[in-house]
Formats: C-alpha cells, sequence, structure tokens
C-alpha cells in the first residue's frame, strides 16, 4: 500500500483565536496529522454562515499558528492571487518560513469569489484575466526563488525594479509553491509550469482525469511530471455510525452536486477503514497528501479517533 499523508485546513470562520490555538497545539502535539492549513478569505464563504460572522486574517494567522506549532507543515489553501501583490505575498511567506523554521507551504490560486471583492472593494477581474494574474505572479515568485540578489521582474499585471529582498527564506532551495485548482485548460498548465506542488479537488474518477490532463501538460512544455508533488483537497467524514454517514454523504451531495453513490464511492466517507481504502486509491494515483476542511466546532477526541482508526495506517512510520 502506498503511504500518503493528512492536513487538516482549520477553516477560520465563526470561531475566536483561543479556540483555533488550542486545536493548533493538540494536532501538532498529539496526532498523526502531517499539515495544518488556512482558507484565504475575507469573509465566510459558505452560505451557512452570516457573512458578517467572524472571520480572521490568514497570514496574520499563519504566523501564529507557526509560532504555536514545532512539527506540522503549514500553508494556505490557497492564497488569493488578488489580495497581494506577489511581491509582498514574498516577503510574508519570508517572515512565516522563518518563524516556523521553514515548515511554510506556499499555497496560491487564482480567486473566485466575487462577492467577497465587492464587499471589500478589491477587482475581481474576468475569468482570463485572473488566470493571466495567477500565472505572472507564480512566474514572479520563481524568479524570487532564483535569486539571491536584488529581484527584477516586468509584467503586464507586475513588475519589481532591483528590489531588495533579504532575508530569504529559510527552506533551501525555497519553499514549496503549491498552486491550487482544477482548470484543464489554464489552471494545470500553470501548475505544469511554475508549481512544485499541484493540489487538486474531486472524486476519485475526476482526480484520475485531471491528473492526466497534468501529465499532458507537463509533456508538451518539457516538465518532469514526477518532480510536481499531487495533493488533494477534499471532504473527509469517517464515522462508525452508518446514520452519521448518510448524514454527511448528503449533505456533500448537496454541495457538491454529486450523486450520493459517488460520494460513497469516490470520496473519503465512511467507516474507518472504508475511509482507508479510498485514500489508498487515491495514493495509488500518485497523491502524497490529502488535506480536508474542518469547521468549528471542533472535538480533540474526534481528531484523536481519526488519527488513530485513518491516518496512522496509512502515515508509515513518519508523522
Amino acid at each position: 500500500m502506498r503511504l500518503v499523508r493528512f492536513g487538516v485546513q482549520t477553516v477560520q470562520a465563526n470561531v475566536g483565536y483561543p479556540e483555533l490555538l488550542a486545536l493548533w497545539r493538540f494536532l501538532d502535539g498529539e496526532t498523526r496529522f502531517s499539515s495544518v492549513w488556512l482558507m484565504d478569505h475575507l469573509m465566510p464563504p459558505s452560505d451557512e454562515l452570516e457573512p458578517d460572522a467572524p472571520c480572521l486574517e490568514s497570514w496574520t494567522l499563519l504566523a501564529a499558528a507557526a509560532q504555536a506549532t514545532r512539527r506540522l507543515r503549514l500553508g494556505c489553501l490557497v492564497s488569493c492571487n488578488s489580495f497581494r501583490h506577489p511581491m509582498l505575498l514574498a516577503k510574508m511567506a519570508a517572515t512565516v518560513d522563518h518563524v516556523s523554521g521553514g515548515r511554510l507551504v506556499i499555497g496560491l490560486g487564482a480567486g473566485w469569489h466575487p462577492g467577497e471583492h465587492r464587499a471589500f472593494g478589491i477587482p475581481f477581474g474576468s475569468m482570463r484575466e485572473r488566470q493571466d494574474r495567477l500565472e505572472e505572479a507564480a512566474a514572479l515568485l520563481r524568479a524570487i526563488f532564483d535569486t539571491e540578489k536584488r529581484v527584477c521582474f516586468e509584467g503586464a499585471y507586475y513588475r519589481a525594479e532591483d528590489a531588495p529582498f533579504a532575508p530569504h527564506f529559510v527552506q533551501r532551495p525555497h519553499p514549496p509553491l503549491l498552486i491550487g485548482g482544477i482548470g484543464e485548460r489554464r489552471t494545470l498548465r500553470t501548475v505544469a509550469r511554475h508549481a512544485d506542488v499541484a493540489n487538486l479537488m474531486g472524486p476519485l474518477s475526476l482526480v484520475r482525469q485531471r491528473l492526466d490532463v497534468l501529465r499532458r501538460h507537463c509533456d508538451a512544455l518539457g516538465r518532469d511530471y514526477d518532480a510536481i508533488e499531487k495533493t488533494l483537497h477534499v471532504p473527509l467524514f469517517a464515522s462508525q455510525d452508518p446514520a452519521a454517514v448518510e448524514r454527511v454523504a448528503a449533505l456533500i451531495a448537496s454541495h457538491t452536486g454529486l450523486p450520493r453513490e459517488q460520494v460513497l464511492a469516490e470520496l473519503p466517507v465512511g467507516c474507518a477503514r472504508r475511509v482507508q481504502d479510498v485514500a489508498a486509491s487515491f495514493a495509488e494515483l500518485g497523491i502524497r497528501e490529502i488535506q480536508f476542511p474542518a469547521p468549528a466546532p471542533w472535538d480533540p477526541d474526534a481528531f484523536a479517533w481519526l488519527s488513530e482508526a485513518v491516518v496512522a495506517p496509512l502515515a508509515g512510520g513518519g508523522a
């Protein structure tokens, strides 16, 4: 059986900092999870929460999570490119990389929430413009990665004019650049060109299809497909209570538009053994980490059980 890691996206909506801090410390010290993640939204993106519900800013929280933990990798799934100039994002990332002692993953995506942009006065742009900006931002980040000197970059949207960049990252040669998204024509091509890590979404059959598309982009660009780590952001629920599994499967089906039968067959939803089997099937496709969103309120005992029942058997000897 191929090994696969697990990460928890501690969704920071409708929850306070003390609760987040307690959960990070628990996951870091008491479980076999490998990473902790935040969402990058300025207001709750879910229709289930009021838009004025509390929602803490992600990169400020990442610095706090870095200080609160000692083992877990951490990052945003994913940073919204339109919120920050890539040079500012790189400075923030270097700072968090230092605070964490080199445990940061830089997550990046094009952005998808028009209402959030409108509310905060941030230009949203067309799909094409957001994809163009994502491509250019990734290229600028790679320019920063590839030099220890001042950064020069001239693009259609971003520029850097002999910009000093110090201190550089703790990680060598740099933190992994994770690009999230499933657009087969543009996003996966940007992944093939610039990313160290691909972050996909979807059930087993669609992930298989998207990995095939990514491979074709890599072949066209002359990129080694195996050099890109593949990760997955997906709903996960394990319970020995069949009624609870049915309730959650129905909820996921309503949110994703997937048939209930496909949710149960192709997503890690079910009893512990079933979740293990589906996770192992993703691992056979080449997925190396599965990250799942976990909205508050949180039950530490549930994470402890999930760690032992699902994570540990698939994690091998490491954390």
